[in-house]
């Protein structure tokens, strides 16, 4: 999957959350959500989170590899 379509799904199931238990501070939960959603492929250089944080990406790609303990 890409950036995008991990935020895509994301959003859908934070939106489908949300309307079922109604938390509290909703559009937070969905950034946390879109955040979290893009953190498995952080050890991936090229990913959209991985090039923003490049030496974090590096290091987890190093050390643990491709779809590790991070996936």
């Amino acid at each position: 999957m890409l950036g995008r379509t991990h935020i895509l799904f994301a959003v859908v199931c934070g939106l489908f959350y949300t309307k079922l238990f109604h938390p509290p501070l909703t559009w937070l939960f969905i950034g946390i959500t879109v955040i979290a959603t893009l953190l498995p492929d952080l050890d991936e250089t090229n990913s959209m989170l991985g090039r923003r944080i490049k030496p974090v990406s590096w290091f987890l790609k190093f050390f643990l590899g491709h779809r590790g303990i991070w996936h």
